[in-house]
């Protein structure tokens, strides 16, 4: 989890291996993803057909909630652009 190893501090380091967040400090690196907030998106959240397109969810069209409606979009954006990354790779494409 984190950062991958910096190999540039192998031997310099004694913890090179270590990720540089600090985590006493921020955090699990990916503790957001498991937040009780992120988790109640869910519930709201439109699944994508095959095509890429967004199938309706009536918790989501309902919602008038403009912190959720927001979040849910960033959730939505991220998910295309993973998928989006993940074609590129499986495909050999640029």
């Amino acid at each position: 989890m984190g950062a991958a190893p910096d190999y540039e501090r192998e031997g310099d380091d004694p913890e090179w291996e270590r990720p540089p967040e600090r985590i006493d400090e921020s955090g699990c690196p990916c503790g957001y993803i498991y937040s009780a907030f992120v988790l109640s998106l869910l519930r709201y959240r439109r699944q994508m057909d095959n095509a890429g397109n967004r199938i309706d969810h009536h918790r989501y069209t309902r919602c008038d909630d403009d912190l959720v409606i927001e979040a849910l979009r960033a959730m939505e954006l991220e998910e295309a652009a993973a998928d989006s990354d993940r074609h590129k790779i499986m495909t050999g494409g640029g």
